[in-house]
């Protein structure tokens, strides 16, 4: 399974996250998810990624990287190619709780 991430696509993920800056992380992740049914994304804290990993894009609110999935597997690639989907991380200045309790 593969998809296909273009700038656009990545543009518009982070337009998003920024639009949506402190909403809680399960609020961001569904709003996402129903932006993009077809896309796997997922959200996590910046501190959840390898430092040696770079980005595929980023701006002052987030960064995304790229996902692969092997099996039953998701790992996360710097191989576009291989790409099932997204994971978007928040900035420490962005960090969001999990609650819905805003």
């Amino acid at each position: 399974m593969t998809c296909r991430i273009e700038r656009d696509f990545l543009a518009a993920v982070l337009e998003r996250v920024a639009a949506w800056s402190g909403a809680p992380s399960v609020a961001l992740r569904q709003r996402l998810r129903a932006a993009w049914p077809e896309r796997l994304i997922s959200v996590c804290s910046a501190e959840d990624i390898p430092a040696w990993l770079s980005p595929l894009a980023e701006n002052e609110c987030a960064a995304i990287y790229a996902v692969a999935v092997e099996g039953h597997c998701l790992m996360l690639t710097d191989d576009t190619a291989q790409a099932a989907g997204i994971v978007v991380t928040l900035r420490a200045s962005e960090r969001i709780h999990d609650s819905d309790d805003a």
